[in-house]
């Protein structure tokens, strides 16, 4: 029996690089090691001892213009034809900071086009609701052209971008803004208002919905989505008050704007939460302050973990269809046929953590 032999990221990144070469995307030269690291997700330092390997497979040389690494003549001195389709799965980060869905998608998709011509590379553009990096995106996409991307909760910037470059782009979940891109998602005020109904129902009227680094017009519509609801049960009070919204997105940000809801003249009692990592930041801060669901505070999240399973009391949450949403991306790869929008329905999970408030 042989050793299995662990990979490491550098052997990840000397494999893609490989195939890149060899498949004639890069022409006679690399594209900078900065640029090589954003398209591939890892550090700098990282590509470069990639690169190594390769300087010793005698596929590339160092010494071309501005140091820049040039393919041997031998690697292209036949027509290169990329065989296969290229479809660029793209993230906001790298799938060291990735929450279970982004892997989980992936997964599906690399499984539902085997065999198909298509080959899934997941690529690392940076982007945020007031980001607009479209210098670096065009460096990348120079350095390698996919047939089509599909990406991770998207943001109107880059639907823009895409739609200009004539790059076929679906996104999963995000924003548009208008920007004609196919957009497949579970609709986040279908959600949120189910969370308030489960909520009041058990007699809650303190709610909190913290809003990171989110659009404007998603801000207005959940804030109307909470607040008629409790308008309708005679609550009064500002939406802006339940439902607060940062430009800036974190733990520190998390912390800091449940710390001064608990700091307010009505304490809420009952929390939702968009992330699973922003739970787990508002959970820290009840600790420090004595709070424990479902006794004094209920709680319902947005989304689903594996992580989950070791929090206790179980969070009541949503889980999304994701392997649904992966099939009908394939058919909008395969098949090409034009939408524009496919809404799914996520599913719920009550958990343990709701209880009706004290008093």
């Amino acid at each position: 029996m042989k050793a299995v032999r662990k990979r490491t990221l550098a052997a990840e990144a000397e494999r893609e690089l490989r195939d890149a070469i060899l498949g004639g995307q890069f022409g006679k030269t690399l594209p900078g090691l900065r640029v090589l690291a954003r398209a591939l997700g890892i550090s700098a330092p990282t590509v470069a001892d990639a690169l190594k390997s390769l300087v010793a497979e005698g596929l590339v040389t160092a010494g071309g213009p501005r140091r820049r690494m040039e393919v041997v003549a031998s690697a292209t001195h036949e027509p290169l034809i990329r065989a296969t389709r290229v479809l660029w799965f793209v993230t906001a980060s790298g799938f060291d900071k990735a929450i279970h869905g982004i892997t989980e998608m992936m997964s599906f998709l690399q499984q539902m086009l085997s065999g198909t011509g298509w080959e899934v590379r997941h690529r690392v553009l940076a982007f945020g609701y007031s980001e607009n990096r479209s210098n670096q995106w065009d460096r990348m996409l120079s350095a390698e052209r996919p047939d089509a991307m599909v990406v991770w909760s998207g943001r109107p910037a880059l639907a823009a971008w895409a739609t200009q470059r004539n790059l076929r782009t679906l996104f999963l979940g995000g924003a548009t803004e208008g920007n004609k891109v196919t957009m497949l998602a579970v609709s986040s005020a279908d959600m949120v208002g189910h969370a308030v109904q489960e909520l009041t129902s058990r007699g809650h009227r303190r709610l909190f919905l913290p809003l990171c680094n989110r659009p404007a017009t998603m801000v207005k519509s959940i804030r109307e989505v909470v607040a008629r609801p409790l308008r309708a049960l005679g609550v009064k009070g500002n939406a802006k008050d339940w439902v607060p919204a940062s430009p800036y997105e974190g733990p520190q940000v998390i912390e800091a704007m449940v710390l001064q809801a608990l700091r307010g003249p009505e304490r809420p009692t009952g929390w939702i939460f968009f992330d699973w990592r922003e739970l787990l930041a508002a959970t820290c801060v009840f600790r420090d302050v004595g709070l424990k669901a479902p006794d004094d505070v209920s709680l319902i999240v947005l989304s689903s973990d594996p992580a989950m399973a070791w929090y206790w009391p179980a969070p009541a949450h949503f889980r999304q269809p994701l392997e649904a949403m992966a099939k009908a991306a394939v058919e909008w790869m395969l098949e090409e046929p034009e939408w524009e929008r496919r809404d799914f329905q996520a599913d719920w999970f009550p958990g343990g953590s709701l209880a009706a408030p004290k008093g």
